[in-house]
């Protein structure tokens, strides 16, 4: 009862949360993936395999091909089957296989180890503020670390079938998220130190490596047969440079960011010192774990932008730290007076909801104003008709108003993107990127026929867009002030 009771604790959590609109952390992020979803729900059957968005290139949806979108295709199914909202479903298959993950992680960890250090795991992961936000969010990391805990657990199994079981699951997690392919020589260690049968190896590998040679081909061939409908894909941006870029680890910023994750969302500044606590002497069985957060960090080194800019990229380091955290608690638990350890737990409580709450609520007064901006779009325009949304540099809105089309950066001349030397955003500039009256109306010749702005002021502070839109194109509602809607399908004489 005790990790059922854990586990509906950090579920109930998450509750208040799962109806709230996608704006806020990483929305950017989270809108995609409805997009996805939307996609799979109600285009062609294809959708389900090569994932598009609303955001159009070269006439048609965009083609994502970073990974597989699983959280997708769960909400989609989830949504066909009870109806309601998708951005709920979308935040509610997180939610869920956060849960599943902590049933197979206790499951494990109570194997290797036993109940209590298990237990204690437990509660560490499901309230570590990182697994609590991505539990709530409308992404693929919750479902990649089901599918990593699942092959984990079967593994554990000696049996030729488990691991081949294993190879399939643990691929789901990589192809839902690369990165966690890092974790890969802990199944490697567990499979050497226990002098198992080669052949569970054999069939683990090629569980694991079928799917994602299927996966990655396919979208490499998607990539060449319709290389101007890519919106992003693993080999553009690998390509780019995505890899070591300029070893930014080695610098002073990345390093005090990368502080600054690790004792706040990712395991709180109570859990993070017991890692520094460990006892030699306990690691005949902790060491497994201690691989798998060694070489799960190594994406520090290997992706450090993305660690900084994203701080669940570390997620899958945290069912190890919280094991190694858990046997060090165990181990000087002893010195500790009973108060103490209340106060202790006491105050990791109030770390995870201090760093959990405040992302789960941003957002401001766009979690109201983007919907309802939205809903008024889809009421003046057709559900053919292609738009340009503008909110900051977010295709939040344009996934609001139900409309294939563009996201729209009023300030785009300030944009990373004009000085990048990245070959994808070179294209764009030389298009007229960074101008917006030049953007504009190459937009508007691809079949743009209305301009959504949603920051007014902003829009005026830009004068010589302000005066080319108000000099060309007419103003189409005037009674809610939030918002400007101008139609572009045809220019004042």
């Amino acid at each position: 009862m005790i990790p059922f009771s854990i586990l509906l604790f950090a579920f109930l959590l998450k509750i208040p949360f799962l109806a709230k609109p996608l704006v806020g952390y990483f929305g950017s992020y989270q809108t995609i993936n409805a997009m996805m979803a939307q996609m799979m729900l109600h285009g062609p059957w294809q959708n389900l395999t090569a994932p598009r968005t609303f955001i159009l290139f070269d006439g048609h949806p965009g083609l994502h091909l970073i990974y597989y979108p699983i959280g997708s295709l769960a909400a989609a199914v989830l949504n066909s089957f009870f109806s309601g909202s998708l951005v709920f479903w979308g935040r509610f298959q997180a939610a869920l296989f956060a849960l599943l993950a902590g049933v197979f992680f206790f499951k494990s960890t109570e194997k290797i180890l036993n109940r209590r250090i298990a237990l204690i795991s437990l509660f560490i992961f499901s309230l570590s503020p990182t697994v609590m936000t991505m539990g709530t969010s409308f992404q693929n990391e919750a479902p990649a670390l089901f599918f990593l805990s699942f092959a984990f657990w079967l593994f554990l199994s000696e049996k030729i079938y488990a691991g081949f079981l294993a190879g399939l699951l643990f691929a789901f997690a990589v192809a839902a998220r690369l990165h966690f392919l890092s974790v890969a020589p802990v199944f490697l260690f567990v499979w050497g130190s226990e002098k198992r049968k080669g052949r569970q190896l054999l069939v683990f590998i090629l569980g694991l490596l079928i799917p994602i040679f299927l996966l990655y081909g396919y979208y490499y061939l998607l990539e060449k047969n319709f290389p101007t409908q890519v919106m992003t894909s693993l080999f553009s941006q690998s390509h780019e440079g995505r890899l070591l870029p300029d070893f930014l680890g080695f610098t002073k910023d990345f390093y005090s960011r990368l502080l600054m994750i690790m004792i706040g969302p990712w395991l709180t500044p109570v859990i993070l010192p017991l890692l520094l606590l460990q006892n030699p002497a306990r690691w005949k069985k902790e060491r497994i774990f201690g691989i798998w957060l060694v070489f799960s960090l190594s994406v520090i080194v290997l992706l450090p932008k993305k660690v900084a800019d994203h701080p669940f990229y570390l997620i899958h380091c945290v069912p190890a730290a919280a094991v190694l955290a858990a046997s060090a608690y165990e181990t000087f638990k002893g010195l500790i007076r009973k108060s103490i350890r209340v106060l202790f737990w006491s105050a990791f409580l109030f770390c995870a909801l201090r760093y959990y709450v405040p992302t789960a609520l941003s957002g401001g007064m766009d979690k109201k104003k983007i919907p309802a901006i939205g809903k008024q779009v889809q009421a003046l325009t057709q559900p053919q008709d292609k738009i340009i949304a503008s909110h900051g540099s977010s295709p939040d809105l344009l996934y609001y108003a139900n409309r294939w089309g563009w996201p729209f950066s009023l300030t785009m001349r300030e944009s990373y993107v004009l000085t990048s030397p990245q070959p994808r955003h070179q294209r764009l500039v030389g298009k007229g990127y960074g101008d917006p009256v030049l953007w504009l109306e190459k937009l508007r010749s691809e079949g743009a026929a209305y301009l959504v702005l949603t920051e007014p002021d902003v829009f005026r502070a830009q004068k010589d867009f302000f005066d080319h839109v108000m000099k060309n194109y007419p103003l189409v509602q005037k009674s809610d002030r939030s918002f400007l809607l101008f139609d572009l399908r045809e220019k004042r004489t």
